[in-house]
C-alpha cells in the first residue's frame, strides 16, 4: 500500500498527514505489537514546525500502539528520552558519527551506540 497523489518535494506537512494516515492502517491490519520505530526527526525536541507537526500527525498514532523503542537522528547529537519525557515509549537519537546496533531477545530490546572513539555505549528497554 503506497501513498496516493503524493505530494511535492516541499511539501512536507502534506507528507506527514498521508504518513500518519498509512500508518494508522497499518498498525491497524498488523494487530497490537510490540514495535522498534525509525523516525528521522526525534518528536518534542525542538520548537521547529517540522517536529511540532510530527508531535500533533505521527506521535497521536504510534501513543495507541505498543513501541519498544524509536531509533532517530537528524539533530546529529546523542540523547537518550525515556519513557514519558517526550512519549510513552523511550526515544533514543543517535549523532553522526556512531552507529547503533539493536538487538531483540524475548521482551528486550538492546541497542549498542558504537562511535569514532573506540568507546560503546549499552542500553536495554525496558529500562
Amino acid at each position: 500500500h503506497g501513498l496516493s497523489a503524493r505530494p511535492g518535494n516541499a511539501e512536507f506537512d502534506r507528507y506527514r498527514e498521508q504518513e500518519a494516515g498509512w500508518l494508522e492502517e497499518t498498525i491497524a491490519a498488523e494487530g497490537d505489537r510490540r514495535r522498534i520505530v525509525f523516525l528521522h526527526i526525534p518528536p518534542g525536541t525542538s520548537t521547529w514546525h517540522g517536529d511540532l507537526h510530527i508531535r500533533e500527525t505521527l506521535l497521536p498514532v504510534l501513543e495507541k500502539t505498543s513501541v519498544g523503542l524509536m531509533l532517530s537522528g537528524h539533530t546529529h547529537t546523542y540523547s537518550l528520552h525515556k519513557a514519558g519525557e517526550l512519549a510513552p515509549f523511550p526515544i533514543l537519537v543517535n549523532d553522526n558519527r556512531s552507529c547503533v546496533s539493536v538487538t531483540v531477545d524475548g521482551d528486550t530490546i538492546t541497542a549498542v551506540i558504537s562511535g569514532n572513539t573506540g568507546k560503546s555505549h549499552t542500553f536495554r528497554f525496558p529500562e
